[in-house]
């Protein structure tokens, strides 16, 4: 499993992994397009990979009139790909990347 920053081209891959979580209300999938879209106004994306593919996606962001205080909007995994460390190894790459930027808090 390989975690690294989202890149342009895996846009489709983000979205195909949202359209296949049951419990995501077409607004909310709609929501993740728009952050998707909209990532020069701060909204960052980690992507999972297995085998070339993506499996799960966070997003995240740092928090307005804070110091120090990001948002973890979305963490989602494909389905498929559930239960093979998707999750935790995007957590665990979105927490050291708020640190890296200064962060103290997620929320």
């Amino acid at each position: 499993m390989i975690v690294e920053t989202a890149k342009p081209d895996d846009r489709q891959g983000i979205l195909a992994v949202t359209a296949k979580i049951d419990i995501f209300s077409d607004e909310e999938k709609d929501t993740v397009r728009e952050l998707w879209d909209d990532r020069e106004s701060g909204y960052n994306f980690l992507v999972a990979r297995e085998g070339g593919q993506v499996v799960g996606y966070s997003c995240f962001g740092e928090r307005a009139l804070t110091e120090g205080t990001y948002d973890l909007f979305w963490l989602a995994v494909a389905p498929s790909a559930r239960r093979m460390g998707a999750g935790v190894a995007l957590m665990r790459q979105t927490e050291s990347e708020v640190r890296a930027r200064g962060g103290r808090l997620i929320v």
